[in-house]
């Protein structure tokens, strides 16, 4: 999460997905099937726990399997309110232990929807064969299960027969020349999304944020296809609107 998580630096709140998993947040679900334009008042995660869930449904092969245990896109908006960890964090923050120097790292000083790759499907592993993962399809049968818990592609489960790695989170930036992807870097406010800012996922579709995802295309790493176009038309410290169309 590039620093920025309470599970990463420990800099500000638990993410979107942190959450999820513990049960504390229900997502906003956006699927192919809601409809060609939907508009959405997200308020701030940090007061009110919104947040959107991306993921293609069009198919039975792709369909969310309503846990957090699944591929999907999160975005949220985070905000520094007054008392809270985040605003404390960010005029304070914590010194960087990859430095030495005493940087100090520090929450976003603004307001902004940030966007992210998750990838928490349970694996087993398959022995004596070609394939050396499966991706396990039942939720309740995967008790025991194990599940990747680093960001890092070096220690990230591997399926082995096509040499993909499969990261658990990854910050979708705004700004990209940050190159997050299998490697170490902090995050601020240039990578959040700001009011008139908007996103896509293919090249017809106007900006195109495919370049973030996995597989560089509008699939995600399942092969479900991110036929989406966000368009931020307000954004305050209180509440954002998202305009979200099926392409």
């Amino acid at each position: 999460m590039a620093a920025i998580d309470m599970m990463d630096y420990n800099i500000g709140d638990h993410s979107a997905f942190s959450k999820f998993t513990l049960g504390w947040v229900s997502p906003i679900l956006v699927t192919e099937n809601s409809g060609e334009d939907i508009t959405i008042n997200l308020k701030s995660f940090n007061n009110k726990g919104d947040f959107i869930i991306l993921k293609d449904s069009s198919t039975t092969d792709y369909a969310f399997n309503n846990t957090p245990f699944d591929e999907y896109i999160t975005l949220s908006l985070l905000t520094e309110d007054k008392g809270t960890i985040n605003y404390l964090d960010s005029l304070n923050g914590h010194v960087d232990p990859t430095k030495t120097d005493g940087s100090v790292i520090k929450y976003y000083q603004s307001a902004g929807i940030r966007m992210t790759h998750i990838d928490a499907r349970g694996v087993k592993y398959v022995s004596g064969s070609t394939k050396y993962i499966e991706f396990i399809e039942d939720i309740d049968s995967m008790i025991s299960t194990k599940f990747t818990n680093s960001p890092s592609v070096a220690n990230g489960y591997c399926d082995k027969s096509t040499n993909n790695s499969y990261l658990l989170t990854t910050l979708l930036p705004k700004n990209f020349s940050h190159n997050p992807v299998g490697a170490i870097y902090v995050s601020d406010d240039a990578d959040l999304f700001k009011k008139d800012d908007e996103i896509a996922f293919s090249a017809n579709n106007g900006l195109n944020y495919s370049i973030g995802l996995p597989s560089q295309t509008n699939t995600l790493n399942d092969g479900s296809p991110m036929n989406y176009k966000i368009t931020i038309q307000d954004l305050s410290d209180t509440g954002a609107t998202v305009k979200i169309s099926i392409k």
